[in-house]
């Protein structure tokens, strides 16, 4: 193996880590550009065959490649890497470059075994899979030694902290910047902000013409990088030479970018602009960038009423810091970030494992290790979450008395989020939904929409773009569940309007899916929407969101704990459905929201409100009961998010009896004659006092206790209570001994010459009303005459007026 070259700022540092390594967990933290990436990894190989995990594909390519030139042989043999869609890298490599799915999978198959060395890389990241994975690698440790040696770096990485956490050694490297200069220009905005966002990058762009170096541009998404790009071609006028680098690439165009051009000016005096996303901050070195022009922003999920959303959110300061560090690799630099120096950005990047939903990382958790999320973790998940996160996966059927169960195995070894491998093993197993559940699985599971966005409409419904002719546009018919399954069976990027790479990569994954079993080729004909519709309802309980009508034709959706807007992205035609079943949605950043909730809906099925009745959706409700001439009826009604999916009247039985029952003996409609409801609230009264006085816990509320009552009676239907008399429905009266207490402390009235009372006692509310029935006083009864009643806030009513008391409560 070649030797490291002396002039690279990790060189020093590598026999320490080889010689740390074979005994303990090494942490080494050393600043971008020092080497770490591609000189430890090989050092390593004196141990034995090496796998270095990094978080982005583009990662794992480029530095596969930049290894393998180092160590003198070709990229995809000794030294190669496994992502997603693509293996390039013989049997027994050296060294393999993998991302952390891909890892965990190795770990969980237990080919881990076949390995030296691990690295994990780029570990201040803290994404779930790089958490899961550091448990798990320091769970297969034997103290002293034994098993696979452990590395863990990153630029930014707490060292100490995970040192002391691993029980291992923390080295720390050297680097080697330059001093950045800082300059800030956020417009009219304090924070990071998509609004105007490529016109303040090229203005930022035109205010560094005279710094030296090409320059690195830091945008949120591939998207963003698309419309830049094709903004300063129409701009620049040939003036800059801009090239693109984002995860979704291929190895060819991902070397044209990372290869060496020589001066910092491009050919032809052109002037090289690289727009990159997040891919670009870390691992990855772009030679000749002098300016970072950082719009301040990144693509990541934020978590509301317990659902996932692909939101833009700002940085962290650390990521910023990372970022303005690739402008001082080669001499004195210059960031350039598009907002205030006092925006209020976090310190820090928080862990992935605090900031939403557990599921995913649950059932990986439990596939690939017996103690589930009882492992050895950096930062404890909150038990709450996780606690909620074992109750979806148990709904799921992947978890059952919290151990995974052959479906959640199953899931788990599929390249998919939970939810699309749900909807992609239980649709192969319904009778004509194998092939529509896997196109839309496959169609879902891209990274980008595959519709392009319309040039028109906004938010309520969707405007086809006007470059795709009626005949050929596949939403027409307003259903985004079937435009997506017919763009990945036959579409065609150009006449359908449809993005090419996510068309391919939509396709590429469809591909994938088959060779593990899936779909049915043989499958012809339309898409049968209501089984579809009824499979959906299953795999994913909380996708069903019903229409609620605002003013201005304006409509939201909602469902259980959320409610979203539809996008203009949509095929769904807003006012001609009253119910959806959401597919994939997005969060609006915080400075583009609307009045609502900023929840987005881009893609959805419409569905009547008869499908979600007839699924059992929302819980019954009875309505006001009714007595007549033929006895008791109710109205019962199957209520979801606030809406009637449907109802009936029906003469009731059981609980909705009971119910019926308690409400008309709260109302003094049963036994009038006999006075119950007077004689009930006077017993509860007594009661609930005399359990105070016991110092016993409080009685339920009224209405659940006479719920209760007649549930203990077996009371059934309104035949039923022909057979009760009042006394039944009281509680027990107090023993006489209980009742001369509660005579002396809690007396019923109260008589003070000028007045008379009669006093009310609410002890949950731990309140005393003094009603006045009697007397000519005109002001609350004087604190002298009123009796100890410790605890209790007293007021006084008089003619409907209640008024407090300061007495001696």
């Amino acid at each position: 193996m070649p030797a490291p070259s002396p002039s690279l700022p990790i060189a020093p540092l590598l026999p320490r880590v080889l010689a740390a390594a074979r005994t303990h967990p090494v942490v080494v933290s050393a600043p971008t550009g020092s080497g770490k990436s591609t000189c430890v990894p090989s050092v390593l190989t004196a141990l034995g065959r090496v796998l270095v995990i990094e978080p982005r594909r583009v990662a794992c390519r480029a530095l596969a490649v930049r290894v393998a030139e180092l160590r003198g042989c070709a990229a995809g043999t000794d030294v190669g890497w496994i992502v997603r869609d693509e293996r390039r890298v013989a049997r027994d490599a050296a060294i393999t470059f993998v991302t952390p799915g891909v890892a965990l999978r190795i770990v969980q198959s237990g080919d881990i075994d076949a390995f030296g060395a691990v690295v994990l890389d780029e570990f201040h990241e803290r994404a779930f899979d790089t958490d899961l994975l550091l448990c798990l690698l320091q769970e297969r440790r034997v103290p002293g030694g034994g098993g696979a040696a452990l590395v863990v770096m990153s630029a930014t990485i707490e060292g100490e902290r995970v040192a002391e956490h691993l029980g291992g050694v923390h080295l720390a490297g050297e680097g080697r910047t330059y001093p950045i200069e800082v300059r800030w220009r956020p417009g009219e905005a304090t924070a990071p902000t998509k609004r105007g966002l490529e016109e303040r990058l090229i203005a930022a762009l035109e205010s560094c013409d005279r710094d030296p170096g090409d320059v690195l541009v830091f945008l949120p998404g591939k998207a963003e990088i698309a419309r830049l790009a094709q903004a300063l071609d129409a701009r620049g006028g040939g003036r800059w030479d801009v090239a693109t680098l984002h995860g979704a690439m291929s190895v060819r165009d991902q070397g044209d970018v990372l290869r060496p051009r020589g001066e910092g000016r491009g050919g032809a005096g052109r002037r090289r602009v690289v727009l990159a996303t997040n891919v670009a901050e870390t691992s990855l070195t772009i030679p000749g960038v002098g300016v970072v022009i950082d719009s301040g922003l990144v693509r990541g999920m934020v978590y509301r009423a317990g659902r996932g959303y692909l939101s833009l959110l700002p940085i962290a300061r650390d990521s910023a810091e990372q970022r303005a560090g690739r402008a001082g690799r080669l001499g004195p630099g210059v960031c350039v970030r598009l907002w205030s120096e006092a925006a209020p950005l976090s310190e820090v990047t928080v862990p992935e494992i605090h900031r939403g939903s557990l599921v995913s990382l649950t059932l990986s958790a439990l596939a690939c290790s017996p103690r589930g999320m009882e492992l050895p973790w950096l930062d404890r998940p909150k038990s709450f979450a996780v606690a909620a996160a074992m109750a979806e996966l148990t709904a799921l059927g992947c978890v059952r008395d919290g151990v995974i169960t052959e479906a959640g195995v199953r899931l788990f070894s599929l390249p998919l989020d939970v939810g699309l491998a749900r909807l992609l093993v239980e649709g192969d197993m319904e009778p004509g939904l194998a092939e529509p559940s896997l196109l839309l699985a496959a169609a879902l599971s891209a990274d980008r929409p595959l519709f392009r966005r319309a040039e028109r409409g906004g938010f309520g419904g969707y405007d086809a773009p006007q470059r795709v002719a009626p005949e050929d546009d596949l939403r027409a018919a307003g259903c985004d569940a079937v435009a997506l399954i017919a763009a990945v069976r036959e579409g065609d990027a150009g006449r359908h309007g449809l993005d090419g790479k996510a068309l391919s990569e939509a396709r590429a994954a469809a591909g994938r899916f088959r060779k593990l079993g899936f779909g049915d080729l043989s499958w012809t004909g339309a898409v049968p929407r209501r089984s579809l519709a009824e499979l959906l309802l299953r795999v994913w309980p909380g996708c069903a969101h019903v229409r609620r009508d605002q003013k201005k034709r304006r409509f939201t959706w909602a469902a259980d704990g959320s409610e979203m807007e539809l996008d203009g992205d949509s095929a769904v035609r807003a006012g001609d459905t009253e119910a959806v079943l959401i597919l994939d949605s997005r969060a609006v950043a915080v400075q583009q929201q609307r009045p609502g909730s900023g929840l987005l809906i881009t893609a959805a099925m419409p569905v009547p409100i008869a499908w979600l009745a007839a699924a059992g959706l929302g819980e019954v409700v009875a309505g006001k009961p009714e007595l007549g001439d033929d006895g008791l009826r109710v109205t019962v009604s199957q209520v979801y998010a606030g809406r009637a999916l449907a109802s009936r009247e029906e003469i009731p039985r059981g609980e909705v009896a009971r119910v019926a029952i308690r409400d008309l003996v709260l109302a003094g409609r049963i036994m009038e004659e006999e006075g119950l409801l007077a004689a009930l609230e006077e017993r509860y009264q007594r009661a609930s006092l005399a359990a105070l006085l016991a110092q016993e816990g409080p009685l339920p509320a009224l209405s659940d206790f006479v719920l209760a009552r007649l549930t203990e009676l077996g009371l059934e239907s309104w035949d039923d209570l022909a057979l009760l008399n009042p006394e039944d429905l009281l509680p027990a009266p107090p023993s006489d001994e209980v009742a001369a207490q509660l005579e002396r402390r809690f007396p019923r009235t109260l008589n003070t010459g000028d007045a008379a009372y009669e006093i009310e006692y609410r002890v949950s509310e731990r309140r005393a009303i003094f009603h006045q029935v009697r007397g000519v006083r005109k002001l609350p009864p004087s604190p002298t005459h009123l009796p100890a009643l410790t605890g209790f806030r007293l007021s006084w009513e008089h003619k409907n007026r209640v008024q407090p008391i300061a007495g001696r409560g």
